[in-house]
């Protein structure tokens, strides 16, 4: 993955905010939350798979690769999780993420997501002095509240909440609800004696892990038998 330059330029938080579509009952609208963002950094819609590097470079949002090792200590991660990601400000002013330096490609794409997702959805929350950490242990599990969710996930610093909705964010935009649906049907439409093949296709065309690619299709009801 080649790594962007950035310029002094950075996006502000209140930019972030514009960025976070709601609902009439004022939840949170991901999909065109999600489409916002392709907007505003100028990637189209309709393309997978999306370099969430690529799209934090061009909303100028910094993105550093860290070695959380001393975070972990500091904060006295047990030992079978391990630190993946941080939104936060830095200078208290410009929203940053960080993600862990020794991830897999397709493990860091989504980790950068979910951060992504924290910095949209709860800029507000960043701005009076929030942030959000994602520990996973071995799977794709975000983290201080640990408290179970659907997917298997642990929600931690933020609330459960918080941690789903920046989930949902990473799942839409790493693999939108559109496009998946349609390949689905390109494919067949099922999953049968060449599910493995068909679950290969799909791994490649979005840069995404097994794991993450079967609850999302599961959440969205195209993978029903097939285990």
């Amino acid at each position: 993955m080649v790594k962007k330059e950035y310029t002094r330029e950075f996006i502000m938080l209140d930019k972030l905010i514009q960025l976070h579509i709601l609902n009439p009952d004022g939840s949170t609208n991901i999909v065109a939350s999600v489409n916002a963002l392709l907007t505003e950094a100028t990637i189209d819609r309709t393309s997978v798979p999306r370099n969430i590097m690529d799209i934090s470079a061009n909303l100028k949002l910094p993105v550093q690769t860290y070695n959380f090792t001393e975070i972990e200590k500091r904060l006295d991660v047990e030992e079978d999780y391990v630190l993946a990601g941080i939104s936060a400000l830095s200078d208290k002013i410009t929203p940053v993420i960080m993600c862990r330096i020794s991830s897999a490609d397709a493990v860091l794409n989504f980790a950068l997501a979910h951060e992504l997702g924290h910095a949209v959805i709860h800029a507000q929350e960043l701005m009076e002095g929030a942030f959000f950490l994602q520990i996973r242990n071995g799977h794709e599990v975000p983290v201080p509240i640990t408290q179970q969710l659907p997917n298997g996930t642990i929600a931690a610093y933020g609330t459960a909440e918080q941690e789903v909705l920046a989930e949902m964010f990473a799942k839409e935009l790493t693999m939108p609800e559109d496009i998946l649906k349609n390949d689905y049907s390109d494919l067949g439409g099922k999953f049968d004696e060449c599910a493995n093949e068909i679950f290969i296709e799909l791994l490649d065309k979005y840069n995404v892990t097994f794991r993450q690619l079967k609850f999302r299709l599961r959440e969205l009801g195209l993978l029903k038998q097939w285990n």
